[in-house]
């Protein structure tokens, strides 16, 4: 008699991963975030639509492969086959990513590397991943998310679509301000906005450290508000974050205090990170 043990598929029974097709998509797949150079040179709001259909047009013939083998996978294992393929697509990825990185011999550099694959994966690699609309995505996309941050724990990797990302240029990398301030029955064009925009380009974006900090709330921001946007007390939420954070910030710049500003900022993103970028 036939048992459940039997009828699982060995490594030997998996033929779609002897495919040509499979090998090909496992090459490529890294390069969603290896084959893109620098994520700021087209990162901008008249750029980036263009930029994106581009790299869509790059990588479509590898996602009609994908999609086709992730079907074939259910066919030969199920949910359970799924999976393994999913995770080898998100294992491949981060760790080719890793690699690469660590054959940079300055800690500097190789930091500064790993900020813009990090800032590539949840612009363009992520959204692409996202945008195909098939029912493997979102199990895929989160994979990839949960794997990088088990490499690079200091980073995120929010899972966002490509509308999510275009439509953040209207708020120009605002979202958490202007969540709160729209919640608040504020304008978008508000004078409190108006304010923390003006801090961010005027000041913030030309310190040291200051693309790296853009580049991390950039990251993590659109999950915040979507996962606030989930609670029943959202609009509560949001009022504690314009009385406990954004007053403070508002506060430090009227008084020309521009680092206690940036510090108030950055613990307003660290401590709404822990409490909902991964809440469900």
């Amino acid at each position: 008699m036939e048992t459940e043990q039997d009828t699982k598929p060995t490594a030997a029974s998996r033929s779609y991963m002897e495919s040509k097709e499979y090998k090909e998509v496992l090459s490529l797949f890294p390069q969603l975030v290896l084959g893109l150079g620098d994520p700021l040179k087209s990162f901008k709001r008249n750029m980036y639509s263009d930029a994106f259909e581009e790299y869509t047009e790059q990588f479509r013939g590898m996602f009609s492969n994908l999609q086709l083998l992730y079907y074939v996978a259910e066919a030969e294992g199920g949910k359970e086959e799924k999976d393994r393929f999913l995770d080898a697509l998100a294992e491949k990825l981060v760790s080719s990513v890793t690699e690469q990185a660590d054959q940079i011999p300055q800690k500097s550099v190789q930091k500064k590397e790993v900020y813009n694959y990090n800032m590539i994966l949840v612009t363009y690699s992520i959204p692409l991943i996202m945008n195909n609309k098939t029912d493997y995505c979102r199990p895929l996309a989160e994979k990839i998310s949960k794997k990088w941050t088990e490499h690079y724990p200091t980073l995120q990797a929010g899972v966002s679509t490509y509308e999510e990302i275009n439509g953040g240029f209207g708020h120009k990398w605002c979202y958490i301000t202007t969540a709160v301030c729209q919640s608040l029955g504020k304008e978008d064009d508000c004078m409190e906005l108006r304010i923390l925009r003006s801090y961010r380009d005027g000041y913030l974006a030309k310190q040291e450290d200051g693309m790296e900090i853009i580049r991390e709330y950039y990251d993590v921001a659109p999950s915040i508000v979507k996962h606030i946007d989930r609670q029943e007390d959202a609009k509560n939420i949001y009022q504690m974050i314009f009385t406990e954070y954004l007053t403070p910030c508002l506060e430090d710049i009227h008084r020309h205090e521009m680092e206690q500003c940036k510090i108030h900022y950055m613990k307003m993103v660290n401590e709404l990170r822990k409490k909902y970028f991964l809440s469900v």
